[in-house]
């Protein structure tokens, strides 16, 4: 499997349904989504069909930052980044 870059998770097929219905909020594309829905005008959404639905990227910058609290910014990508890997 080919390594994923920080950019490959700007490209995330955001999938979410017109249902109630739980709702990631820790997630980094839950305003997109959000947008989405408020753009087709839906009552309410949910997460249910997203490989991100249980994503949480505050805890996942916890946990970097437990191990390796001096990081400079470019690890703190390719960190993120390997961290996130599992998703996709």
């Amino acid at each position: 499997m080919e390594d994923k870059t920080i950019d490959d998770f700007a490209v995330v097929d955001k999938k979410p349904i017109m249902c109630d219905g739980d709702r990631n909020h820790y997630c980094p594309y839950y305003s997109d989504c959000l947008d989405i829905a408020v753009n087709k005008k839906w009552e309410s959404w949910n997460c249910c069909n997203c490989n991100l639905k249980n994503i949480n990227v505050i805890d996942i910058m916890r946990k970097i930052e437990q191990k390796k609290p001096v990081m400079l910014n470019h690890q703190w990508v390719k960190r993120l980044t390997e961290e996130l890997q599992p998703y996709f």
